[in-house]
């Protein structure tokens, strides 16, 4: 059993989202400033409208290739810039440079990226998380303040999303964090958490909707 909720986003991503929750349930979901969605389940089914051609490709290829896939995101520029990452191996296309030697450290290193993000304010602005480290570069220093925090100890969080207006949360390990995000979005994940729903994937759209994914109970 997995719950979710969303609001505002594409009918189709919402109705797709429905599928793989009914069944092995989400492990990516992700928004291009654009309007366009990805939604990748565990089990190896995969839909995605309106993303870059060679996203789509190279998703295509990693699926293929049954690659454990981690995190798919997209800066806030839009335009064809992307990066996938899988346990299996990476690739992108216009993010930051210094973003994309970091990512092929943590995976040369053997650390296992949960999460790649990038704030609203664009430019040379990210976050990685990996099982046993993380690295950011120009994100809010709230946000980074509280990362360091909830990045210790056996909850340790997995994931941090940025919402376009400027808000964030992190989350993934139990506890979790927000700023400045829709509030019937923080609801909705403080509902989860209360009724004990790990909450795994939050995923904001240009146009202020949001997905909240829980595919486990808390442990």
């Amino acid at each position: 059993m997995a719950m979710y909720y969303d609001h505002n986003i594409p009918n189709d991503a919402h109705a797709f989202i429905g599928t793989c929750m009914a069944g092995a349930g989400v492990s990516v979901v992700a928004f291009t400033p654009s309007g366009g969605w990805v939604v990748v389940s565990p089990n190896g089914t995969y839909k995605a409208e309106g993303i870059p051609q060679d996203c789509f490709t190279n998703l295509e290829t990693f699926m293929a290739n049954k690659w454990t896939m981690r995190s798919i995101a997209f800066p806030p520029a839009g335009g064809d810039s992307w990066v996938i990452v899988a346990d299996q191996g990476y690739m992108s296309h216009n993010i930051p440079q210094d973003c994309f030697e970091k990512i092929g450290q943590f995976h040369s290193g053997g650390s296992q990226i949960s999460c790649v993000a990038f704030p609203a304010s664009g430019g040379d602005s990210w976050a990685i998380i990996a099982n046993n480290a993380y690295y950011t570069h120009n994100i809010p220093d709230e946000c980074f303040t509280e990362l360091g925090k909830l990045l210790q100890g056996s909850q340790r969080a997995t994931q941090v999303s940025f919402a376009p207006n400027g808000g964030w949360v992190i989350y993934g390990g139990g506890p979790y964090f927000s700023r400045n995000i829709d509030n019937a979005c923080f609801q909705q994940i403080q509902s989860f958490e209360n009724q004990k729903w790990l909450v795994e994937h939050v995923a904001f759209t240009h146009s202020g909707g949001w997905s909240v994914i829980s595919n486990h109970k808390m442990s």
